[in-house]
């Protein structure tokens, strides 16, 4: 997965470069002002909320199962 450099001067991954695996729905949907790619294990809003499983899918929105983790 190639990086990219945050608003702080970190590298961190590239969300929209790994996007060809099957699992991915449409990967030209994905990308800067698009969807976001979420993947299982990922953690949201300072780590607090991590991806367990997707529930579901429609036309406008994809559905998320997330634990809190405090």
């Amino acid at each position: 997965m190639e990086s990219m450099t945050n608003h702080e001067g970190y590298s961190e991954p590239d969300p929209y470069n790994d996007l060809t695996d099957e699992s991915t729905e449409f990967p030209d949907d994905y990308g800067p002002g698009k969807l976001h790619p979420v993947h299982l294990g990922d953690l949201f809003c300072g780590d607090r909320y991590k991806i367990i499983r997707k529930l579901g899918a429609g036309a406008f929105s994809t559905v998320w199962l997330a634990r809190d983790r405090r």
